[in-house]
């Protein structure tokens, strides 16, 4: 109890429960996310209202002293969060600092495995149809199948050659002729596509698939019949590839990982993908989407957050005021004013400008309802509870960079000026009272306008920097990863390539031995190369790029769609961790670079509960599907620091 004279605010037991319950919200923002935060505070003060009921306090009292009470643990949540997000954003800039140096060498590491996919999509299919040839020609000792093996051997020998001495220039993505032209040059192919034009990364998707197969059939299904079908309907690509089945004329000479491969790419492209056997022969499908991700909902909760709170505090003012409670009449109207003033906090990133004219049209409204004497509640006495609403969209408009977004807070202070003068207790004239009042309520709009300008220009200033460092960066890896093309191309043309030569050589001189010696030695001396990935980081660098090593480490399939672009070093990391926990073997990831942020999608995700918690510390969303997908939204309007 207080003693003598003492306040009862300045009772200790109610000081320190001011203080343990704002420790509490603390904790609560650091470490609840905003699901968990709402219905905890929500319980909460439900129930502190009901004790104040039950301890005798009016009802009425009660749940406006709540409401109150609830924009007030709400702004001290909203610091929390705050200091919540400031602590996520610091954490990843140092480790994505730190980690910087592994960028090159996750480049250098990745042309290798992409180097070592062109040799085995191109330079071993055609040394493979060597060997095959000349082997088929040199057990039968038939003159004009031997003649047409040292032909064959001629033409696609010069054709490896040809293709080595391009491997330095195979980022170009192939084109749908180019897959035609794969199945025109070997005989006894049935080959057929219906599917007119498809995106650059589907038509490489099918042009490995249509490759792999005919090698495979080559291989392993040496004088059969193999049919092959291109077709689509607009939403997918559907490649089939089917063998009658036949004797394994080569099959010494695969690297083992080509179906694998192939069942990678299609799943990381979010296809299926199967192979197997059917009847006396082999079928492979391949089912390659062309659609890319859906645009997530990019909605912000703590914006509705802020709806939550001017509402409660609309609401709350009502209730404690010593007027007595309005009819219905009254009431709705000052829902009609209540109701979009709240609201406009809700799209205020989406439209700043229309969110302020929606809220200063409330006060102006409101006037209007005063005028005609329709509310209990003065409309001036409303700007002094609810005016930091619009103080927060003058602010908002400014740190958005609009021409003449001074104008709002000239807005704000002339709507203040004229609404306060309207009060009761003004004296005098009430021109010259407005007068007084907008300069009085200009000074915190002003300085509101002169805070949001000042913010805006710090996150551009930020993102110039980031994107700045990012090009640095990227340079870096380009620089590694042609380095890397260019010590694997001289290694590649001193060893495949001399062997390929001289298959040529040998056909020229009608030496059908020597070509079938060399045209194995080339494609052991590629399967060798295959075979050797010397892998320089573990799980690829902590940025969006590397969720690439990642799947492939775990042996997940992987897509991208969008324009890679440079984001904030918080997204890069934050996208790493995530794939992290949810990508595991048999999974496949998504990354999509959309408007607004990254997403990603991983199907057959491993579950992990600590992954709502990272993504919501950066205002992100986590989404279950009923399937097992995993939707991951981080936002990246402007990159952070």
């Amino acid at each position: 109890m207080p003693g003598p004279g003492l306040p009862v605010a300045c009772d200790p037991v109610v000081v320190w429960s001011v203080v343990g319950g704002a420790l509490g919200v603390l904790a609560l923002a650091a470490w609840g996310t905003v699901r968990v935060a709402v219905v905890t505070l929500a319980a909460v003060l439900c129930g502190g209202v009901g004790v104040a009921v039950l301890a005798g306090v009016p009802a009425r009292i009660a749940l406006g002293g709540g409401l109150v009470a609830a924009g007030a643990v709400t702004t001290t949540w909203a610091l929390g969060r705050w200091c919540r997000r400031w602590w996520a954003v610091r954490s990843a800039t140092l480790a994505h600092r730190a980690a910087a140096a592994t960028v090159p060498d996750a480049a250098a590491a990745a042309e290798r495995r992409r180097m070592a996919a062109v040799l085995h999509d191109v330079a071993a299919h055609r040394l493979t149809s060597i060997v095959v040839a000349a082997g088929a020609a040199a057990r039968l000792a038939d003159p004009a199948l031997r003649a047409e093996a040292i032909r064959h051997a001629a033409v696609e020998s010069r054709r490896v050659v040809a293709d080595l001495d391009r491997l330095a220039d195979t980022d170009r993505p192939p084109t749908l002729p180019e897959v035609d032209a794969i199945a025109a040059g070997l005989p006894g192919v049935e080959y057929r596509r219906e599917v007119p034009d498809a995106p650059p990364e589907v038509v490489l998707v099918v042009y490995r698939v249509v490759l792999e197969s005919l090698t495979n059939a080559l291989r392993y299904a040496s004088g059969a019949a193999v049919r092959v079908l291109v077709e689509g309907d607009g939403t997918e690509v559907v490649v089939t590839v089917a063998d009658s089945g036949g004797r394994a004329a080569a099959p010494d000479v695969g690297s083992g990982r080509g179906l694998a491969g192939l069942r990678e790419a299609v799943v990381g492209c979010g296809g299926g993908f199967t192979a197997g056997r059917v009847g006396t022969g082999w079928t492979v499908c391949a089912r390659v989407p062309v659609t890319s991700a859906a645009s997530p909902d990019r909605r912000r909760p703590l914006d509705w957050v802020a709806v939550l709170l001017a509402t409660a505090t609309s609401i709350g003012f009502q209730l404690v005021a010593d007027d007595p409670l309005p009819g219905v009449a009254p009431t709705a109207v000052l829902l009609a004013v209540y109701v979009p003033h709240a609201l406009a906090v809700g799209f205020r990133h989406r439209a700043p400008r229309r969110a302020a004219a929606t809220a200063l049209g409330a006060f102006w409204l409101w006037l209007g309802f005063d005028l005609l004497s329709w509310t209990p509640t003065p409309a001036s006495d409303g700007f002094l509870v609810l005016c930091w609403v619009d103080l927060v969209l003058v602010h908002t408009a400014a740190s958005a960079g609009f021409a003449r977004s001074w104008l709002a807070a000239v807005a704000v202070a002339g709507t203040g000026g004229v609404v306060l003068a309207s009060g009761a207790g003004i004296t005098g004239g009430r021109v010259a009272a407005a007068v007084v009042l907008a300069g009085a309520v200009a000074v915190p709009a002003f300085g509101a306008w002169f805070a949001g300008r000042g913010a805006g220009r710090g996150r551009r200033r930020r993102g110039a920097a980031v994107v700045r460092a990012q090009a640095e960066l990227d340079r870096r890896a380009r620089e590694a990863a042609s380095d890397e093309r260019r010590r694997i191309s001289v290694g590649v043309r001193r060893h495949a390539r001399e062997h390929a030569r001289a298959v040529a050589v040998a056909a020229e001189e009608e030496r059908l031995g020597v070509v079938l010696v060399r045209a194995r030695a080339a494609v052991v001396a590629l399967r060798r190369l295959l075979a050797v990935e010397p892998s320089d980081v573990d799980e690829g660098p902590p940025t969006v790029g590397g969720v690439a090593v990642l799947a492939e480490r775990r042996r997940a399939g992987y897509r991208r769609v969008g324009v890679v672009r440079a984001v904030s070093p918080v997204v890069d990391v934050l996208a790493h961790r995530v794939a992290g926990r949810l990508v595991g073997p048999g999974s496949a990831v998504t990354v999509g670079y959309l408007a607004g942020g990254v997403e990603l999608v991983v199907a057959g995700a491993r579950p992990d509960r600590r992954v709502r918690g990272v993504v919501d510390a950066v205002g992100g969303r986590v989404t279950a599907e009923r399937d097992g997908t995993i939707r991951v939204w981080l936002p990246d309007p402007v990159p952070s620091p």
